[in-house]
């Protein structure tokens, strides 16, 4: 977003992803987000079988949010 500065991006352990996603996980279920899973428990074992990293991002206006990667490449402009 135009003006948005970018605060952080914390890495955190991939098991903070269930219960602090929790509520959107169990919403975004019926609609087959973020992937197709029967059980938070299935999903679990998907994302944790599939090496992704959990990031949280913080920013100053309208960006803020979470990010499921296999890595993460941070390049600033010089």
């Amino acid at each position: 977003m135009p003006y948005s500065i970018f605060f952080d991006l914390e890495k955190r352990p991939i098991e903070n992803f269930f219960s602090e996603n929790k509520e959107l996980l169990i919403q975004g279920q019926r609609y087959a987000w973020p992937i197709m899973y029967d059980s938070l428990q299935e999903l679990e074992v998907q994302i944790k079988n599939s090496s992704l990293h959990y990031h949280v991002l913080t920013s100053s206006y309208g960006l803020n949010g979470w990010i499921l990667a296999e890595r993460v490449d941070i390049i600033t402009a010089k």
